[in-house]
């Protein structure tokens, strides 16, 4: 497989030892640069559906909350929306195309987001653009990366670009035309700075922090990856693919285990604090696995499974279920412990806020604030 390789500025250093490179309750999709899923804030033990902000099209795009309890999400008629903690909408910025990306946040709070415009853009806590890079002709689905150092990783067709802080390009891994069957999966990062990323031509591939490829892990013609990379906590890398296998790969792109559901997996997987992995599937059931790859056991829901599932430091999992439209909270042993339907298809993931208010879009066109419930 041939690549492209443009290099124009430094390389991102890998994470400090115990440094937490985000400093949100939920900075980006699946919380953070290694896209584990985890949450430090517990969500609630019973629901209280708080409040819904309508927007003008289908929510695909996952939320992201700030320090101070702002919400930012992404909807498809083009907007993206900034909403308080108590439901108000401080200002929606139309970015000229549909927002299924989910933003990601820096340290200072600007707003990182593509848009179906082919563009990626920077925007302040108030919604000021800072700048906006032009990685087109296709739509920006994938969501961005906030690296240590400020450096914004973003995925696109068959491209990863690296970008400064000021949208300046660093570098942009690029394949040959025909050989890479579309990006549809977001960029995950490791602990010492690797990028990794999923293509439609069933390969998980690896970059090294100055753009130059790793790896490539083959999973086979028939295991195109939609799905995310998860980096765990001891750097193994897993994902699910589209022929409804998950995989865990070692850190040199060996597959270590991997593990059959019954439909193909859109999902990106979760880990709890336990090592325990969760992924669901378009076969209806949330996996509950071993570090070893065996299962501990599985939850049906009432439909496909394309969400990713969020996992509290208690250990209960929150997830949603496609075809019913509900939202869902687990026990560590998998037992439901509560569920609240929306009005339309979850595909977009779950957030948390510093409250343990859990954020999510829906097909309906709302995002849904679920809180814990009064006492």
């Amino acid at each position: 497989m041939a690549v492209s390789l443009t290099l124009l500025g430094a390389a991102c250093s890998p994470f400090a030892p115990g440094q937490d490179p985000q400093p949100h309750p939920w900075a980006a999709f699946r919380g953070g640069p290694a896209r584990t899923g985890q949450s430090r804030i517990p969500g609630p033990l019973e629901p209280s559906v708080r409040w819904q902000v309508a927007t003008g099209r289908e929510i695909f795009s996952s939320p992201a909350v700030a320090t101070d309890g702002t919400i930012y999400v992404g909807s498809e008629d083009h907007h993206l929306y900034a909403v308080s903690p108590d439901g108000t909408v401080r200002w929606q910025m139309n970015t000229g195309g549909g927002v299924s990306s989910s933003p990601a946040l820096g340290p200072d709070g600007t707003i990182y987001v593509g848009s179906g415009s082919g563009a990626v853009l920077a925007l302040t806590p108030d919604g000021q653009e800072k700048w906006r890079f032009d990685a087109g002709p296709y739509e920006v689905t994938s969501s961005p990366v906030v690296g240590p150092d400020g450096v914004v990783y973003v995925a696109n067709f068959n491209e990863i670009f690296a970008l400064r802080e000021d949208g300046q390009l660093l570098w942009r891994h690029q394949f040959a035309t025909g050989e890479y069957k579309g990006i549809a999966s977001s960029v995950a990062l490791g602990p010492d700075g690797t990028i990794y990323v999923g293509s439609g031509d069933g390969a998980v591939v690896a970059v090294n922090p100055d753009g130059s490829r790793k790896w490539l892990a083959d999973l086979g013609p028939h295991a195109s990856v939609a799905a995310t990379p998860m980096v765990g906590s001891d750097g193994t890398i897993y994902v699910g693919a589209m022929d409804g296998t998950f995989y865990a790969l070692d850190p040199a792109g060996r597959i270590r285990w991997q593990h059959k559901t019954g439909a193909l997996i859109a999902s990106s997987a979760a880990q709890g604090p336990d090592g325990t992995v969760y992924v669901g599937s378009t076969d209806t059931y949330l996996y509950a696995l071993r570090p070893d790859g065996t299962l501990r056991w599985r939850y049906k829901a009432g439909g496909s499974i394309h969400s990713s599932p969020l996992v509290d430091p208690e250990g209960r999992i929150y997830g949603a279920s496609m075809d019913d439209h509900a939202v869902w909270a687990l026990s560590p042993d998998g037992q439901l412990l509560w569920q609240v339907t929306t009005g339309g298809a979850v595909t977009s993931s779950l957030a948390i806020g510093p409250d343990g208010t859990l954020y999510v879009g829906s097909e309906d066109r709302r995002l849904w604030a679920i809180g814990p419930a009064a006492k």
